[in-house]
């Protein structure tokens, strides 16, 4: 799965901790059982990434291994609202070991680019958050940090 990216000026340094959550928001029905959405947002995932396969409980490609859940702090209110830390779906997302990090990165890239070419979104929290804006751009429709007077709705 090959995107064109903006190209960043200054060389990535390669972080210590390459742990990466991010909160998704996929745009599907979701159902009362939890355990099915997750299994349908993990068939998707297999489906439409070359290389992934499922192994006791994670997902896996030749760089990454990724964990799906449902995130604890999810509110659908919050979500309605664009926040992303209330996403309904969160994305614990590891280097293999003896992965080469540029292929870490641009894997972690794809992911955010192909929920945003759905409709949806991943948004990412981890040490090298501002490389992967850097080469993917940021979404305007999501509050990545929603002022004070955001939270309190007085807008």
């Amino acid at each position: 799965m090959a995107h064109k990216f903006q190209s960043t000026s200054e060389a990535m340094t390669e972080p210590e901790d390459k742990f990466c959550r991010m909160f998704v928001r996929f745009p599907m029905t979701r159902t009362e059982n939890k355990q099915d959405n997750l299994h349908r947002l993990e068939q998707h995932l297999i489906e439409n990434f070359h290389s992934l396969i499922e192994k006791k409980g994670y997902l896996y490609t030749e760089s990454l291994e990724i964990g799906v859940a449902k995130n604890p702090g999810y509110d659908e209110n919050g979500e309605q609202n664009g926040r992303f830390m209330d996403f309904y779906y969160m994305l614990e997302v590891e280097q293999k070991p003896n992965a080469i990090w540029k292929d870490v990165f641009d894997s972690v890239c794809d992911l955010i680019v192909h929920f945003r070419k759905l409709g949806g979104n991943a948004i990412p929290a981890c040490d090298y958050e501002e490389e992967i804006y850097r080469k993917i751009g940021t979404d305007p429709q999501i509050k990545l940090y929603p002022s004070a007077t955001q939270e309190q709705g007085l807008h």
